[in-house]
């Protein structure tokens, strides 16, 4: 099987990540997607939502696709979150498969900063998703040329839907409705 694999905070998860990861998917011809929040995130300040909230919002978010899997290897070992651990636990319960890291610019412009790169780059295939403008030569160098691209114009952030909610702005269709409900009726990111 081809999985992609999908991590971050998630907070919350928003419309982009749903209809990039369904657009990856068809593209790349990958069997499944597993979405894997984080406990702790190790490049990012901790989420002030818990992950149990987290959990739950991604849950309601991608439940009616049977492409996407929710896992929760990084929430249950309750310690920093660091990629090369979830691949090994992955490749542990999935031997044979192959794996394609997706990530976003970003992350890949920091990718010599995470744990034990080399190792990643030698288990993994790696799906850049990246926004018009970005410096694919630079990310080519970095994963050494291990990089597939896919370019998304969606300009919606976790981010921005919390200071959204904040300033007490609207953030209906910026997210699935069924995670609005749930922010709404807990009462979060006020």
């Amino acid at each position: 099987m081809k999985l992609g694999i999908f991590g971050g905070t998630f907070n919350p998860p928003h419309t982009a990540h749903l209809i990039g990861a369904e657009l990856v998917r068809e593209e790349f011809h990958l069997d499944r997607i597993l979405f894997i929040p984080t406990y702790i995130p190790p490049h990012k300040e901790q989420p002030e939502i818990s992950p149990a909230a987290r959990m739950r919002m991604l849950h309601i978010a991608i439940e009616d696709n049977p492409y996407f899997q929710l896992l929760d290897l990084e929430i249950k070992r309750r310690e920093i979150s660091y990629t090369v651990d979830t691949i090994r636990e992955i490749i542990e319960k999935n031997p044979g498969d192959s794996l394609y890291l997706i990530m976003g610019t970003d992350q890949a412009l920091e990718f010599r900063e995470w744990k034990e790169p080399e190792t990643l780059l030698a288990l993994l295939e790696f799906i850049i998703v990246t926004r018009p403008g970005f410096d694919r030569e630079r990310i080519d160098k970095i994963l050494r040329g291990k990089a597939q691209f896919f370019e998304l114009n969606i300009d919606i952030s976790s981010t921005m839907i919390r200071n959204r909610i904040k300033d007490g702005k609207s953030i209906r269709y910026l997210i699935p409705e069924n995670v609005r409900e749930y922010i709404v009726a807990n009462g979060l990111y006020r």
